[in-house]
This record gives structure tokens, C-alpha cells and sequence, in this order.
């Protein structure tokens, strides 16, 4: 009986000794768990300023025209007259009678995959992350920016041949179909011109994608924009931005300005008689968002789904263009000036008159 106790007594000291054992175990386990997560935040942060830095070119006062880091968001065209732009204080308003109806054709063609055609600053991020809490739907992000390629090409630097670019999208893709209905990815007029590759090129292999281009008409605002960024060090935030005014130097801006139309002209002359493809603006998005993510949902054939398509991030801009510029008093006369040339109407670039266009 004594022994028995003695036994007893021992077991439920062993006991006893384990459970701070356990406790010390899960609470590791939560330390270590919130170090991963504090690293990765730390890496998405750091992530956004390598990229910043990264875009440096002295033919667009330091910037090249190249991606947003990953975060997380018809063919008619509106028509802008000359005499609707009215220069007030050095801004010019896009108001609600210059904004043609979003295309509500039915688009019968149900494909595989589909691409978004855009450049930075041009909306599409926030356009993209809504699109992915579809349930049935993923939209990669730039798969052709340098860092996502194919370890062995981003470490060499080369532009590899167009048939192991296409592959590495493919396989991108399949692996991500496995959990989603319809799989598209991200691309921009930069990607395509450094890769050598074409929206033709793409769309053949991947077995005619439905096509969703986005660009903006403002092109003195996406330029703000992008330097705005730049200066901050971040592209998309919830935080109330530390940099607000930033100064243009005016030859850079013009470089930018001829850099853009040439990009969306190179690319879109490759499937301009295409069927199945539908271009929103920038304008469009910020006028409202949510109608524009429903109606691309519904081009791409996808269904109704309940989830919420409100967006998350707030604009890091809302301001007149006089209170973004740090030296204004100096380019108010040119922006009078340039006109309507700031603004971008892609159903009329190659043409001659640039007036044409608006």
C-alpha cells in the first residue's frame, strides 16, 4: 500500500513537471509565429523601397516605367472634347459628362485564362485585389517583373526565349487552378517590350484569353502619382501619406508623357482587331469601383458572388494638381500650354492629331 502511494505521489510530480513543459512549448510556438509574420511585414516594407529605388532612369527625371510592387487592387472609349477642358487655377476637372457608360455588352466567349493590360499608377492594383475575392477567380501579379522569373534567369539577367517565358506563366497558372475556376495574371507594356513578347504572342498561346486593358486619361496625374510614390517609398498604404508635393521637371514629364502612348501603341497594335477584350479607365475605377470589378466579373463569365468589393485603400492623392506640385508657379504656364496633350484616349493613339484624341 505504502509503495502503491509512494508510486502514486511520483506519477503526479512527473505530471505536474510536464504541464509548464507544454505551456512553454505553445508559447514558443506563438513567439516563433509572430516573428515569422513580423519578418514577412518587414520584408513587404522593405520589398516597396527596393523597388522605389529601383526604378531610376535619368530620361524620366529618375523613374523608369516599371511595376508597382505587389500589394494588397470595350472597345467604347470616352469622348473628350477639346472645349470641355476647362484649366481653372492650373487643374483640369474630368467631370461625369466626359465619362462614357461602362460597356455592358454580353461577352459570350468563356476562356481558360484571361490578362490585364496596364501600366503604374493606373489603378489597377486596387482593381486587381478586388477581383480576387471572387471565390472562383486568382489574378496574379506581374509574373514577367524581373524578381518572378525563373530563378536561373532573374540570376543571369537574360531575356530568355519566348516559348520558356510562355511555360513558366503556364505552370504559374496551372498550380494556382488547381483551387480556382479561371487564373489570368497582370502585364505590363514594360514587361512585354523587355521580354521581347507580344499581346498577340500571349494570346495565342494561351488559347484566345479574354483580355481586360486599364490606362488612365490623366496623364499629369498618374505622372504626380508615380513620383509622389517614388518619394515616399510606398505605392499603396492605409497610413495618411508623408510626402505630399512633389516637384516636375517639365522635359521629364513630356519623356513620360511619349513613353506611355508609345507603350500602349506597340502593345495594343499586335490585336487591335481582337474580340474579346474590354478597357476600363482610370477615371472610370475611381468614379466607381465597384461597378467596374462587377462588369469585369461578368466579362469574364464569372458568377454573382456575395463577397464585398469595397475596397480597403484610399487614394494617397485626393488633391488639386496645384497642391501636388512643389514648384507650381513655375509649370502653371506649361500645363495651360501642353492642354489637352496631358490626356490619353488609347482608341486614337498613332494617329497624327493628338487633339484627335479628345
Amino acid at each position: 500500500m505504502k509503495m502503491n502511494l509512494v508510486t502514486k505521489y511520483e506519477s503526479l510530480c512527473i505530471r505536474r513537471q510536464r504541464r509548464p513543459k507544454i505551456r512553454t512549448i505553445v508559447l514558443l510556438c506563438c513567439c516563433a509565429y509572430f516573428v515569422i509574420w513580423l519578418v514577412q511585414e518587414m520584408n513587404s516594407n522593405d520589398k516597396l523601397v527596393e523597388d522605389s529605388k529601383r526604378t531610376k532612369d535619368p530620361l524620366v527625371n529618375g523613374v523608369t516605367l516599371e511595376d508597382e510592387p505587389d500589394r494588397d487592387y470595350t472597345e467604347n472609349f470616352t469622348e473628350i472634347l477639346a472645349t470641355d477642358h476647362k484649366i481653372e487655377n492650373g487643374d483640369s476637372k474630368i467631370n461625369d459628362g466626359m465619362l462614357e457608360a461602362i460597356d455592358q455588352s454580353k461577352n459570350e466567349h468563356k476562356a481558360k485564362h484571361f490578362i490585364i493590360l496596364s501600366m503604374p499608377r493606373s489603378g489597377v492594383s486596387v482593381f486587381k485585389e478586388l477581383m480576387n475575392r471572387h471565390p472562383d477567380l486568382w489574378c496574379f501579379d506581374a509574373l514577367l517583373l524581373e524578381k518572378r522569373k525563373p530563378e536561373r534567369l532573374a540570376i543571369t539577367g537574360g531575356v530568355p526565349p519566348n516559348e520558356a517565358l510562355y511555360k513558366y506563366i503556364a505552370e504559374s497558372m496551372k498550380k494556382k487552378q488547381l483551387h480556382v475556376k479561371l487564373v489570368g495574371f497582370k502585364v505590363t507594356n514594360v514587361q512585354l517590350s523587355k521580354n521581347n513578347l507580344t499581346m498577340k504572342g500571349l494570346i495565342d498561346y494561351f488559347g484566345q484569353p479574354n483580355v481586360i486593358i486599364v490606362y488612365r486619361k490623366d496623364l499629369l496625374q498618374q505622372y504626380l502619382s508615380l513620383q509622389l510614390a517614388l518619394a515616399r517609398g510606398k505605392f499603396n498604404s492605409r497610413a495618411k501619406p508623408n510626402v505630399t508635393k512633389v516637384e516636375v521637371n517639365w522635359d521629364a514629364f513630356t519623356r513620360y508623357v511619349s513613353k506611355i502612348r508609345q507603350g500602349y501603341a506597340d502593345s495594343l497594335s499586335t490585336f487591335k482587331e481582337y474580340p474579346h477584350q474590354r478597357t476600363y479607365t482610370y477615371e472610370q475605377i475611381e468614379k466607381n469601383i465597384t461597378a467596374v470589378v462587377l462588369n469585369a466579373l461578368s466579362f469574364l463569365n464569372m458568377r454573382r458572388s456575395a463577397q464585398s468589393f469595397v475596397p480597403k485603400l484610399s487614394k494617397q492623392n485626393p488633391k488639386e494638381i496645384s497642391d501636388k506640385i512643389e514648384n507650381f508657379d513655375e509649370v502653371e504656364k506649361l500645363i495651360e500650354g501642353y492642354g489637352n496633350q496631358r490626356f490619353m484616349d488609347i482608341k486614337h493613339l498613332g494617329t497624327n492629331d493628338i487633339d484627335s484624341e479628345l
